[in-house]
């Protein structure tokens, strides 16, 4: 049964109604078998992907888009997770704003002029050699796990230009899908429906003002504000792990009597987990985890920074307390 809580919680960023989501969740958990049989999300699915406007949440309301906070796009993709892990990964690629929001702005002018909608995949890894050429570069390559690019519209893929201006980090060099040749080695045992197959490309030119610079600096005013504000905290939160149980990074959840190296990373963790049901138990994992952390230190000032990050009321989660002590006085009491 999909939560009908979950349902109505992502509808405030959706264009449908409650319904009209929960018929979709149900048609995905119903085909949830056919994805992974056939190693990609159909286009149908992909099309009612753009209805709902996944495609458009991040994107700036000059564009069209929706301009919807990062978390409450998070909590769109975990209920879109609730009913096939695979589709909630190839969704959660509506936040391509975040890497082709680093394009030009003349670029970015000609990517929304036809709507918000954009559908892109990414096989960044390994970065093939480019060769510069005047206003461009010439590009061949094949590039691994390009997650849902069987349904795609634009992909990027990683270069290394021979000038060495993209050094230490990968230049992004973006294309329509057409012009590559998918080639469909993706074999797993979970996650079969995201279709992260290989994508090859043959002598390809790619003009400079379709390339960018990935986590670089971006050239979309909202994004750059919810990436300053929203970095730390979103980890914090509880929708860090928002795609499905399958990718929730069970190593990063230790056992209640684990010991993590960093005492602040190790109360994160605990805070974030959803695996303990009992606040007496999270109460004393905090504590124990906490026992040798102080303002004072490289992890305590960060941990405290991100909660008042949080407080500010730049960020989605505003009622956090600024200091772990206080936090930890928060927590409700034993039952």
């Amino acid at each position: 049964m999909l939560n009908p809580s979950a349902t109505s919680r992502a509808e405030k960023t959706l264009h449908a109604t409650t319904i009209e989501f929960a018929e979709l969740l149900a048609d995905i958990k119903k085909r949830s078998e056919e994805f992974e049989q056939q190693k990609y999300i159909p286009a149908d699915i992909i099309s009612r992907f753009k209805k709902i406007g996944v495609y458009r949440a991040l994107v700036p309301k000059r564009y069209g888009g929706d301009e919807i906070s990062p978390a409450e796009f998070c909590q769109l993709i975990e209920t879109l997770s609730t009913a096939d892990g695979s589709a909630g990964w190839v969704a959660s690629f509506g936040m391509n704003p975040f890497y082709l929001g680093g394009l030009p702005p003349s670029s970015l002018d000609e990517l929304y002029r036809h709507g918000p909608d954009i559908v892109f995949a990414g096989g960044i890894f390994p970065p093939q050699k480019a060769t510069t050429q005047d206003g461009g570069y010439r590009v061949s390559g094949r590039w691994s796990f390009a997650s849902g690019c069987s349904g795609a519209e634009l992909i990027g893929v990683g270069i290394l230009t021979d000038d060495g201006s993209d050094r230490p980090l990968p230049r992004i060099a973006v294309l329509p899908a057409g012009e590559f040749t998918i080639d469909p080695v993706w074999n797993t045992v979970g996650l079969s429906g995201t279709g992260s197959h290989d994508v090859v490309l043959n002598n390809a030119f790619v003009p400079q003002e379709w390339t960018f610079i990935r986590g670089g600096e971006l050239n979309l005013e909202a994004l750059c504000i919810a990436t300053r504000y929203c970095r730390w905290p979103l980890r914090y939160c509880r929708w860090w792990r928002w795609v499905s149980p399958a990718r929730r990074y069970r190593k990063f959840t230790p056992l209640p009597n684990a010991r993590a190296r960093s005492p602040a990373r190790h109360a994160w963790r605990i805070v974030n987990s959803r695996r303990w049901k009992s606040p007496t138990v999270k109460r004393n994992c905090v504590r124990r985890a906490a026992g040798s952390m102080t303002p004072s230190t490289t992890s305590g000032r960060r941990f405290c920074a991100a909660m008042n990050r949080e407080k500010s009321g730049l960020t989605p989660c505003a009622s956090l307390p600024p200091t772990l002590p206080e936090f930890l006085r928060r927590l409700p009491p034993a039952r």
